[in-house]
């Protein structure tokens, strides 16, 4: 079992939903942060292994974290992000307000005024579902150039249903696609970007095959996808990163950074696409050293023995 995906804690969250959202969310929060100091004192095993876990990447990253005082709060911070966005369901924009420090929105709007698209890079650290709540709240058109995320708000949801050629339905990436469903999910969401529409990506997803790269992170050597890269080099949309951190005391802070150009020839040369790559991991790594009680799986992430020839099966293209 994934010591940060106990099934039990999920199952508790859903089930005490209901209840958590007729509350303020910060005080939902709140309180189903407090069971994860049960979970840590009750399961002294599970403690461990994130002792271990982060004991290691501690030392890896040469910070000086005391791993005693964070993996209670690491586990307390499990327990909000298995509520996903949930919590903001059935607030008000007022409380939406209270609820989320929101940092850098001006870059968005600048991002929005080129008129080339945004696409909005997130990645797996803290409550990366919130942005993307509160973008659609905010009435942007939103779409997903991702594997389709589970457990998500019915507010997020039901944009998953849109259909035609600027539709949701289709666009999803999964594991199984060929190379041609992939290139048509791509084509797809190039469409969206030069129509105007936010398009989401995933910047740190491990993955096999064509079309990866390796990148250092964490001290460990990973493969990636460089869909992304991809996407943003052929449509030429500005490139926004957005992270989310899980505050004390029950409030979220969503930081959306200034946006970039990725340029075209990255969708065909390895050594920039890499090179992307790991700009966006480095951005992650300096959110896990500022917020390690936000880490979540990261620090049980284990390097794969990948053959070279299953990456990169493409050539650079002469400019």
């Amino acid at each position: 079992m994934r010591p940060w995906s106990a099934p039990f804690r999920k199952r508790t969250v859903r089930f005490l939903l209901p209840l958590l959202t007729r509350m303020e969310p910060d005080r939902a929060s709140r309180m189903i942060s407090t069971l994860g100091v049960w979970e840590t004192n009750l399961h002294p095993a599970r403690r461990k292994s994130f002792q271990r876990a982060f004991s290691d990447l501690r030392d890896r990253l040469g910070c000086d974290w005391n791993i005693e005082s964070l993996v209670p709060k690491v586990i307390s911070n499990l327990w909000r992000w298995d509520a996903r966005d949930f919590l903001l369901e059935k607030c008000d924009e007022a409380t939406l307000g209270r609820t989320l420090e929101l940092v850098g929105t001006n870059y968005l709007d600048e991002a929005l005024a080129q008129k080339r698209g945004v696409l909005l890079l997130f990645n797996h650290f803290g409550p990366f579902l919130i942005p993307a709540h509160w973008i659609v709240r905010q009435g942007h058109t939103l779409r997903w150039f991702t594997e389709r995320p589970r457990n998500i708000s019915p507010t997020v949801a039901k944009t998953f249903q849109t259909e035609g050629p600027l539709g949701q339905k289709g666009l999803f990436l999964t594991r199984q696609m060929n190379s041609s469903q992939g290139g048509a999910a791509l084509r797809r969401a190039i469409r969206m970007l030069q129509s105007g529409i936010i398009v989401q990506a995933a910047g740190d997803v491990r993955w096999e095959g064509p079309r990866c790269v390796n990148a250092h992170f964490l001290g460990h050597d990973f493969s990636f996808a460089t869909n992304w890269v991809s996407l943003a080099a052929l449509s030429g949309a500005a490139v926004l990163p957005v992270q989310s951190v899980l505050l004390p005391g029950g409030r979220y802070r969503v930081k959306f950074e200034p946006h970039e150009l990725v340029p075209r020839t990255a969708a065909s040369d390895p050594e920039q696409a890499r090179y992307w790559i790991a700009r966006n991991l480095a951005r992650v790594e300096k959110c896990i050293r500022q917020y390690p009680d936000n880490c979540g799986e990261y620090a049980f992430w284990q390097p794969t023995q990948a053959k070279h020839e299953d990456r990169l099966q493409y050539q650079p293209q002469p400019a």
